[in-house]
């Protein structure tokens, strides 16, 4: 007789089940830094050919166990199905929930006779087994909404106890001390976590220090743990003229460094508020170092003094990460470190048809005929990423474990309000010493927040 597919034993047909499981090419964690429109790769779909493979017989069903479920809710209702004969209410089905989103606040939710305390505790207390959440905004947020969901969250705080992933992505500014304490802190497993830090509305002297630290150390004091261990931080940080807000940004990654020994992937982003507008973490302002030798180029860098954020005593490389004090495992940090080469990028004076139009007095005063602008453009970028290759090698001796990073440029040839990042890695030399290499291509950041 021809062998068919249930003539292979349960080992096999259990692998067999592992290829058609689609969370299992979702990376850990499934969420990108601020400054990125990552995707969102949760969706209840993700298991469908798993459990539709399930479905066939009882005896794939038996060997191929249901797993890496994905569920969203977004109001009352569970969005997605387990299978034929199988509800996700059910205890079993919890369980094999892996990851989920949840906007816990919206208004409307209350009209059906369910309030949002209810559904926010109700649907994340069952999910034991679940490693990754993404908590975003509803449509409509109440602050006072907003105050019932985290008085009417159960003690003690320890029902995420598998959680390893963690995303807090939504402005509201009377939640930001409330919701990210309250979620990090159930969960003793956390690895990865975006989170943002708001000053509270009615809180005028609010310290961003004193908040970020607040809830590492709430973290600490519930596991009984010497430190939290996580690997991944991208920090949302607060952009305002307040002097302890914006003084505060290297005292808070500081503090990050601190706090998280463990930390590999540090990235902080800011926004501004009205705009939406990506904002600078610090300049890097670039000049030549006076040398005997003309033909050999020394670069000098200088950065805003971190500790009280005043550039009229401006430090070195050097001098910024000692006073940081970065993690012995960090590799990637990206705080948006913005590049001043000392000369303005030339700008075309006829963009091309896919480009939109200039829209400031800025591509006036720096545009070129098109027979200049290629040969304009070529000497400013060799003279950009020679900047930038030397910067980054200089960051990777005070650093040995960084492995990647970039620089930020303001302005394009099409708007002074876009952006371009300028991503670099670390390679080795054919000597065996550590080098930089500068991507040829940047990406660019239009002012809307779409990465191209």
């Amino acid at each position: 007789m021809p062998k068919s597919l249930l003539d292979l034993n349960d080992e096999i047909l259990w692998l067999i089940g592992q290829y058609v499981d689609g969370d299992l090419a979702i990376p850990m964690p499934s969420f990108g830094p601020y400054w990125t429109t990552y995707p969102d790769l949760i969706d209840p779909k993700t298991s469908r050919d798993l459990i539709f493979f399930r479905s066939t017989c009882r005896r794939l069903r038996h060997a191929c166990r249901l797993q890496g479920i994905h569920m969203v809710i977004d109001e009352i209702e569970v969005e997605g199905r387990a299978g034929p004969e199988e509800n996700l209410c059910s205890d079993g089905i919890q369980k094999c929930v892996r990851r989920a989103r949840i906007s816990p606040l919206c208004r409307r939710r209350s009209l059906r006779g369910h309030s949002p305390e209810t559904t926010f505790a109700s649907k994340l207390q069952p999910l034991s087994y679940l490693e990754e959440l993404s908590v975003q905004h509803g449509t409509e947020t109440s602050s006072k909404l907003a105050t019932q969901v985290f008085e009417t969250l159960p003690e003690p705080l320890d029902f995420l106890p598998n959680l390893k992933s963690l995303s807090v992505d939504f402005d509201c500014n009377d939640c930001s001390g409330h919701l990210p304490l309250l979620l990090i802190t159930s969960a003793p497993k956390l690895q990865h976590l975006k989170m943002y830090l708001d000053p509270p509305v009615d809180v005028p002297d609010w310290d961003p220090l004193q908040a970020f630290s607040a809830i590492l150390k709430a973290w600490t004091d519930h596991n009984l743990k010497p430190y939290m261990p996580l690997t991944t931080l991208y920090l949302k940080y607060p952009w305002s003229a307040r002097g302890i807000i914006w003084r505060s940004w290297g005292k808070v990654i500081r503090e990050a460094f601190k706090l998280l020994p463990e930390l590999e992937d540090f990235q902080v982003a800011s926004f501004n508020k009205k705009g939406k507008e990506l904002t600078f973490g610090t300049y890097l302002i670039c000049s030549k170092e006076e040398q005997g030798n003309a033909e050999l180029v020394q670069w000098k860098f200088e950065v805003m003094n971190l500790e009280d954020g005043d550039w009229r005593n401006s430090w070195t490389l050097e001098e910024m990460i000692n006073y940081l004090k970065p993690s012995s495992k960090l590799k990637i940090f990206d705080p948006i470190i913005v590049i001043q080469p000392g000369e303005s990028r030339p700008c075309n004076l006829s963009p091309s048809s896919n480009h939109i139009t200039r829209k400031s007095i800025y591509h006036d005063q720096n545009s070129y005929e098109s027979s200049r602008f290629e040969d304009l453009l070529s000497k400013y970028e060799h003279l950009l990423r020679s900047q930038m290759k030397a910067a980054a090698e200089a960051l990777i001796e005070l650093v040995p474990s960084l492995q990647e990073g970039a620089f930020w440029e303001r302005g394009t040839e099409v708007s002074y309000d876009d952006w371009y990042r300028w991503k670099w890695t670390k390679s080795i030399g054919d000597d065996g010493t550590p080098e930089a290499e500068v991507t040829k291509t940047p990406l660019t950041l239009k002012t809307a927040g779409k990465s191209q």
